[in-house]
């Protein structure tokens, strides 16, 4: 379930061809898996930490450079 948000941004873009619903998906999938591993008492996994950023620098680079 580590690529969970990167699933969820493939589907809801293919879908509906929105990138900044699926953008904002992929980051709130993506920090909700960290807190719940977080509230549960669970240490979070470094590729967990490394999706999340990556979700988020690269979500950030699509949004500033998406012309349409």
């Amino acid at each position: 379930l580590d690529f969970l948000s990167a699933i969820a941004f493939l589907i809801v873009f293919l879908a509906t061809g929105n990138l900044y619903l699926a953008t904002g998906l992929a980051v709130v999938v993506s920090l909700a898996q960290v807190a719940a591993a977080k509230l549960r008492g669970k240490t979070v996994d470094p590729m967990q930490w490394f999706v999340l950023g990556l979700v988020v620098v690269l979500g950030v680079a699509a949004l500033i450079a998406h012309d349409g």
